[in-house]
């Protein structure tokens, strides 16, 4: 059973800690954070109960806290998220399914309904007091299905709810669990689900693994163990999208192969025995990431099918589709969907997130497909899934980063298309050319959600610093109103807002350290000639400067700093510039003191790379070990010995035209000048893509995949190395403190004595972990 919660015990461990040590700790932060528009906002102040409870003992090296200190009700609320849009059929009306979340963060599945796509009626799916997530839905001969889930992770229920007919109200039905890998059953989720000749089909996850279940009549769900196995027998198998077509029935998604992702396709003829379709492998598994989000039928025959998704080459993602004749044979992927001539997001271009067919005859359909990437929403049309044209989307729908096209139906001249991001519930609906949003009317779907993501998180004169983004999307899909907040603790639980003025205004932060008694944040400002990497001091316990452009002068290209590292007398700052042709190149730079910087060298890595990019660093002091020990445990600097020569890591990417972006690395013994390295200076096991490292003396953590959110990536969550960086292991993020109605997404981390303090979000909210060793 779960261990007792013990807030104010931790909390005198951790003071009792800090004041034996002393207190003195470095920290470092990096990463990389959708720009947005400057306009500053006020983050909502709402207050909240946090979630204090621990995760088993036995679950790793600590015991997780999260705070409950009100300050850190920043971003999150009440809201809505989006998870389905049904067209109406056989007299059924529009159907909208997904979770209604309350400030105190509980959540409630929920049915949108309507009769025109313009006027919207919601009714719960579950009562009062009870905790439950909707996570798709089907209509399936007379029927509206809606699968999801009961309860809180990690001790949720898989769940349906059926309407078997026009204006029947949804009822719930049961759903089979059974351990499966060896796995508790205590965490179970349906996540898609398709209909179709054979009958109900939903996948979602099981104890953490795949799961596939099974129902002849809505009424009661099976789970397929023997095509879990099939199915679990790849590496990491995810399913994202099904289809129940005439012919049988298929479940898409991904599967790893060795450093890429591949997309993936499993099959079955008789619903029960289930097999990966191996003829489709060349067509998923090629040069780079390959991913699928969606499939359809052409036509009523079922008789040619097409898959939609995404693939990565270098350092950008674009949409993909496949088309087959049989389910068995496949080409490769297609890219010709037209992008327009909006701007080109620095590092993707995003991929499909959604499909939808409408048949038109025994082997044709006409297909919808939306997606996005970090800049623009689109919306594509087809009638072979080769070709794609792009319609039109409301002019501040096309152009605006505060909302993600990732939800679509058709039905006549109708179109509807949602955002499915986590607190983000925008609906826009197309009744022929007009274009209205529903959503605008916080009262039907649920206000949008302000989102807080850490940008740094450091560790100087007694106190923990924390640095916070802060997007607030309009109601209104457009604007995007951005805020830089700073919050200050002595003991990690009590956090304390502080006043910095105007000198972050129009401004991106993506890292924090500490030097001495100071701290320095970097980031960039957005003028209209393009990004500017620029840093910001604090002197001591002073106010914070204002920006201090990192480049002397201005060079051509968007220049962005993402990260920055310090030792006992020198701050060193990362990043990339973006010029105007060709792809990113590292930068770096020095300060002594964070107000005065001079440009540092960073030598070309040798290989052919169209595109360098430096996300973080980390430093120490390497000292003698014939000296006093003068650094308290958990510094950024080794134990022992008298200053010495610093020591700069840094990591990031490296992207050839034609393959998946690799890992880089970076080591300078100055500051001054940066050599790349052929191996890892953190060992071969480094996550990656790396987020942000904090070099301890009980250890080293390091945080992975936290940028890349949205798109799967092999190493995502918190890391941790006993060995100095030669050898890494996965913490468990799984448990009670870390859970809301979604998994926390984890952005920071550092060391307060021998204490690892973990900053992030949950349900767009912020959040900070504190982990007490275990014996």
């Amino acid at each position: 059973m779960p261990a007792p919660t013990r807030t104010a015990a931790t909390v005198a461990a951790v003071t009792a800690a800090v004041l034996l040590t002393g207190g003195a700790l470095a920290g470092c932060s990096s990463g990389s954070h959708r720009a947005v528009p400057p306009t500053p906002t006020t983050p909502a102040t709402t207050a909240t109960t946090a979630v204090t409870a621990t995760t088993r003992p036995d679950t790793g090296p600590y015991e997780w806290t999260r705070a409950a200190s009100p300050a850190l009700a920043v971003g999150g609320g009440a809201s809505s998220t989006l998870a389905a849009v049904v067209a109406p059929s056989g007299g059924r009306q529009w159907t909208v399914a997904g979770t209604r979340l309350a400030a105190d963060g509980s959540s409630t599945a929920t049915v949108w309904t309507s009769a025109n796509g313009t006027v919207w009626t919601a009714a719960a799916l579950t009562g009062p007091q009870v905790d439950s997530q909707a996570g798709a839905a089907a209509t399936w001969r007379t029927a509206t299905v809606i699968v999801g889930s009961i309860g809180r992770a990690p001790n949720r229920r898989a769940a349906a709810w059926i309407s078997t007919g026009p204006g029947a109200p949804f009822v719930e039905v049961a759903a089979d669990v059974r351990a499966t890998n060896d796995q508790l059953t205590g965490d179970a989720t349906m996540t898609t689900v398709a209909g179709g000749p054979l009958g109900l089909f939903a996948a979602g996850t099981v104890g953490g693994h795949v799961a596939l279940w099974y129902s002849s009549n809505g009424r009661r769900w099976t789970q397929l163990t023997a095509a879990e196995r099939t199915i679990g027998g790849a590496n990491d198998p995810h399913i994202t999208t099904l289809l129940a077509a005439p012919d049988g029935a298929y479940a898409g998604g991904w599967v790893r192969n060795g450093s890429s992702i591949a997309a993936a396709l499993w099959s079955t003829g008789d619903g029960l025995n289930w097999h990966p379709v191996l003829s489709a492998q060349t067509a998923f598994a090629g040069p780079g990431d390959r991913i699928i989000t969606g499939l359809a039928s052409l036509g009523t025959l079922g008789v040619g099918l097409v898959a939609v998704g995404g693939q990565r080459v270098g350092t950008h993602w674009s949409p993909a589709a496949w088309i087959s004749p049989n389910g068995a044979s496949w080409s490769q992927p297609s890219s010709a969907f037209v992008l327009g001539a909006r701007p080109q997001p620095d590092a993707s271009d995003g991929t499909v997130s959604a499909l939808t067919a409408i048949p038109t005859g025994p082997r044709t359909a006409t297909l919808v497909a939306t997606g996005s990437g970090p800049t623009a929403s689109r919306l594509w049309r087809s009638t072979d899934g080769e070709h794609w044209l792009e319609m039109a989307l409301p002019a501040a729908a096309a152009t605006s980063a505060g909302w993600q096209a990732s939800l679509v139906a058709v039905a006549g001249s109708t179109t509807v298309v949602a955002d499915g991001d986590p607190g983000q519930p925008h609906l826009l609906v197309q009744q022929g050319a007009a274009w209205t949003e529903p959503s605008t009317n916080p009262t039907t779907f649920g206000p949008v959600q302000a989102v807080a993501q850490p940008a740094g998180l450091a560790y100087t004169g007694g106190a923990l610093t924390l640095a916070v983004d802060v997007d607030q999307p309009a109601q209104a899909v457009g604007p995007v109103a951005s805020s830089v907040e700073m919050l200050t603790s002595t003991d990690a639980f009590t956090w304390t807002p502080v006043a910095t003025g105007t000198v972050f205004t129009g401004a991106t932060v993506t890292g924090l350290t500490a030097i001495d008694n100071s701290l320095v944040a970097v980031g960039w400002r957005h003028p209209a000639s393009g990004d500017q990497a620029v840093a910001w001091a604090r002197i001591g316990g002073g106010t914070w400067r204002p920006p201090t452009a990192l480049d002397p002068r201005p060079i051509a290209g968007s220049d962005q700093a993402n990260g920055v590292c310090a030792t006992a007398n020198l701050v060193a700052a990362v990043g990339s510039l973006q010029p105007a042709h060709g792809g990113p190149v590292p930068r770096a730079w020095l300060s002594g003191d964070g107000v005065h910087w001079t440009t540092a060298t960073v030598a070309p890595d040798g290989r052919l790379a169209s595109s360098d990019i430096i996300a973080g660093c980390t430093a120490a002091s390497l000292r003698s070990a014939s000296a006093t020990p003068t650094t308290p445990p958990g510094s950024t600097a080794t134990s022992s010995g008298s200053a010495g020569a610093p020591v700069f890591d840094a990591f990031g990417t490296i992207a050839v035209t034609g393959t998946n972006p690799a890992p880089a690395y970076w080591r300078s013994s100055s500051g001054r000048s940066w050599a790349p390295q052929t191996s890892s200076p953190f060992g071969p096991a480094f996550p990656f893509p790396a987020d942000d490292v904090a070099r301890g003396v009980p250890a080293w953590l390091a945080v992975a995949g936290a940028a890349g959110a949205g798109l799967p990536t092999a190493a995502s969550g918190l890391w941790r190395s006993s060995d100095a960086g030669a050898s890494w292991q996965r913490l468990d993020t799984t448990g009670v403190p870390w859970q809301g109605a979604e998994a926390a997404q984890i952005d920071r981390v550092t060391w307060f004595a021998d204490v690892p303090v973990v900053a992030g979000q949950v349900d767009g909210r912020l959040a900070v972990w504190t982990g007490i060793p275990n014996a």
